[in-house]
């Protein structure tokens, strides 16, 4: 989930004209089993840090639309919660 979110934030950041110089993405995940027995993603928490952004109130933006258009979180059931930092 990690590198989806990091990948779909490139791709936005570089159509945008968004310059940044490192981007990091941390996953805590909590898997859990269900009713059929068998584990699944049941908690995400997506911690994304940005540095050296060439504005920061943009990038901001930019990092919660990319939250909700990351493909494959669109397409897990999973209950995801993303913290934001962006740092000059």
């Amino acid at each position: 989930m990690a590198n989806c979110f990091a990948a779909t934030f490139r791709v936005i950041a570089s159509k945008s004209s968004l310059t940044y110089r490192t981007l990091e993405v941390d996953c805590e995940l909590e898997v859990d089993v269900g009713e059929s027995k068998k584990p699944w993603m049941a908690r995400c928490h997506l911690k994304v840090r940005l540095a050296g952004s060439s504005n920061g109130e943009r990038a901001l933006r930019l990092l919660e639309k990319v939250s909700g258009q990351c493909l494959i979180h669109q397409s897990v059931k999973t209950e995801t919660r993303y913290s934001f930092e962006v740092v000059p």
